[in-house]
Protein backbone atom coordinates (compact mmCIF):
# COMPACT_ATOMS: atom_id res chain seq x y z
CA UNK A 1 0.00 0.00 0.00
CA UNK A 2 3.08 2.60 0.64
CA UNK A 3 3.96 1.96 -2.75
CA UNK A 4 0.38 2.91 -4.34
CA UNK A 5 0.60 6.33 -1.92
CA UNK A 6 4.08 7.03 -3.28
CA UNK A 7 3.01 6.93 -6.83
CA UNK A 8 -0.26 9.06 -5.93
CA UNK A 9 2.82 11.71 -4.44
CA UNK A 10 4.65 11.46 -8.05
CA UNK A 11 6.97 9.40 -6.90
CA UNK A 12 6.63 5.87 -9.20
CA UNK A 13 9.22 3.79 -7.76
CA UNK A 14 9.09 2.51 -4.66
CA UNK A 15 11.02 -0.39 -3.24
CA UNK A 16 10.34 -2.50 -0.01
CA UNK A 17 13.32 -3.04 2.83
CA UNK A 18 11.13 -5.33 4.40
CA UNK A 19 11.21 -4.05 7.68
CA UNK A 20 14.43 -2.91 9.29
CA UNK A 21 16.69 -5.48 6.92
CA UNK A 22 18.37 -2.55 5.10
CA UNK A 23 22.11 -3.36 5.03
CA UNK A 24 24.98 -1.72 3.59
CA UNK A 25 24.62 -4.29 0.29
CA UNK A 26 21.41 -3.24 -0.22
CA UNK A 27 22.51 0.52 -0.48
CA UNK A 28 25.61 -0.37 -2.72
CA UNK A 29 23.20 -1.93 -4.65
CA UNK A 30 21.15 1.47 -4.71
CA UNK A 31 23.71 3.31 -5.84
CA UNK A 32 24.08 1.75 -9.03
CA UNK A 33 20.81 3.27 -9.91
CA UNK A 34 20.61 6.39 -8.19
CA UNK A 35 22.05 9.26 -6.33
CA UNK A 36 18.95 10.51 -4.35
CA UNK A 37 16.82 8.69 -1.98
CA UNK A 38 14.17 8.71 0.37
CA UNK A 39 13.99 6.58 2.90
CA UNK A 40 10.33 6.01 5.21
CA UNK A 41 9.89 4.28 7.94
CA UNK A 42 6.97 3.70 9.80
CA UNK A 43 7.37 3.77 13.85
CA UNK A 44 5.59 0.50 14.86
CA UNK A 45 7.60 -2.27 16.50
CA UNK A 46 7.61 -5.04 14.16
Amino acid sequence: MDVIALARLDMPIGVATSGTALTEEHIKLIQRYTSQVYLLFDNDKA
